[in-house]
């Protein structure tokens, strides 16, 4: 069994959606700017406790920044995110 990964792509994506600087995105989770950056560029792995506020933080399920390698991640940011711009 693979290890689920976060993708990055969607969550830089579902950040700017949302017009969140880096720094406003972490003072919404209660971690620094460089955590934040740091998972945004895939050199740290967010524990599950700040992984579970990042994504009520951008207003996402769980499984809409979670991918296991080699598979594509879940459609639910994209819906989420055409909702958005209307």
């Amino acid at each position: 069994m693979s290890r689920p990964l976060i993708n990055t792509d969607k969550l830089r994506r579902a950040r700017a959606a949302l017009g969140l600087s880096q720094a406003a995105l972490a003072r919404r989770v209660g971690v620094s700017q460089g955590l934040i950056w740091a998972i945004e560029n895939g050199r740290k792995t967010p524990s599950l406790d700040v992984f579970v506020r990042l994504c009520a933080a951008l207003s996402l399920p769980l499984e809409a920044l979670v991918k296991a390698e080699g598979s594509e991640a879940p459609d639910e940011l994209e819906a989420g995110l055409r909702g958005k711009e209307g």
